[in-house]
């Protein structure tokens, strides 16, 4: 086989693995958007965000809770400066998951397993997903796939405490 003919057979076969990337791509995007769907619209037909549950209120007090999987690799990877920020201050630090919490996971944590119903709640559809709760009213929130979104979307709210 000449140096064409393979350089043209290896090339195929990359286009091929890129089309089924994509393809598996696209597929876990449309399984996203359905179950957000399915869940119906009833989080954000009302005005303002979700009232917080009993538990997760605490006037005066800070607290930051992190949404995670245990087959999420980023939610392993954004726990480290959720500890940090725990003992940084000795804010409560809370992990919420939809099953039993991964091994691996700091036990300096609070964790709160097979809470699948503050999933629903909040709208959660991907993890890790940190909500920043200050004088029981979420004042920051999103979607946190590496370490610095997280450090970001804590510094954004500190910075802006700082200033009003």
């Amino acid at each position: 086989m000449s140096f064409m003919a393979t350089a043209l057979v290896l090339a195929w076969v990359a286009i091929i693995v890129l089309a089924l990337s994509v393809a598996g791509l696209m597929r876990q995007v449309h399984l996203l958007l359905t179950e957000r769907s399915a869940e119906g619209s009833a989080a954000s037909s009302h005005a303002g965000p979700p009232s917080l549950p009993a538990d997760l209120l605490a006037a005066g007090a800070e607290r930051v809770v992190l949404f995670a999987s245990t087959s999420c690799v980023a939610c392993s990877e954004v726990m480290p400066v959720l500890v940090e920020h725990s003992r940084s201050a000795g804010r409560s630090c809370l992990v919420v998951t939809a099953a039993e919490r991964h091994p691996a996971w700091p036990e300096e944590l609070t964790y709160r397993e097979n809470a699948a119903d503050l999933f629903e709640h909040f709208g959660i559809a991907a993890t890790p997903h940190a909500l920043r709760i200050v004088d029981a009213a979420v004042v920051a929130e999103g979607p946190v796939g590496s370490a610095s979104a997280l450090r970001e979307l804590l510094d954004d709210h500190q910075a802006a405490g700082a200033t009003s």
